[in-house]
């Protein structure tokens, strides 16, 4: 597993939800042990992924049309770390939005250098070049996505027939 794939799910906000009722129930019953041990993991979960929600939120606020905001949230995660993909795309979707097609090529060309297997970050670059009209870059990095895509899906079905080859569940 590398660092990209360390992305918050839909179950990592239902675990966060369980440790602030577990907290707040232990402190009702005075059992300050538990209080401390759920405060504790709670800081745990969002030490390891503040990016993703920083970058989640950005995205709250672009949606918003707080661009100031979600431009601001996403400096903060590439000032620590100028290769977070994530917040690479997020940054370039906000260029798009306001149409500086420009900076955000420039921001889906970092995140490609970073690891050009990401597919949404093609798709991106696609949209954008298409706003610029210019069809054919759309067309190749559109083409880009659909082959890392496929390939992702191929290696999936072929790891799904070796485990039931071999017994693997």
């Amino acid at each position: 597993m590398t660092k990209q794939d360390l992305n918050w799910k839909w179950y990592d906000s239902v675990i966060a939800v369980l440790l602030t009722v577990m907290a707040v129930f232990s402190a009702i019953i005075n059992d300050w042990m538990l209080v401390i041990v759920s405060l504790a993991l709670l800081g745990i979960i969002f030490l390891m992924f503040w990016k993703d929600i920083y970058v989640f939120i950005g995205d709250y606020y672009l949606k918003r049309g707080n661009f100031d905001k979600a431009h601001s949230l996403c400096d903060k995660v590439l000032s620590k770390d100028e290769k977070c993909i994530l917040a690479l795309n997020e940054k370039a979707e906000i260029l798009k939005t306001e149409k500086d097609y420009e900076k955000a090529l420039k921001y889906c060309n970092k995140s490609i250098k970073e690891n050009n297997a990401y597919f949404p970050t093609w798709i991106l670059k696609s949209e954008i070049h298409d706003a610029r009209l210019e069809k054919e870059e759309a067309e190749k990095a559109i083409e880009k996505a659909e082959k890392i895509k496929l390939d992702f899906e191929s290696k999936k079905l072929h790891n799904r027939i070796l485990s039931k080859i071999y017994g693997f569940n």
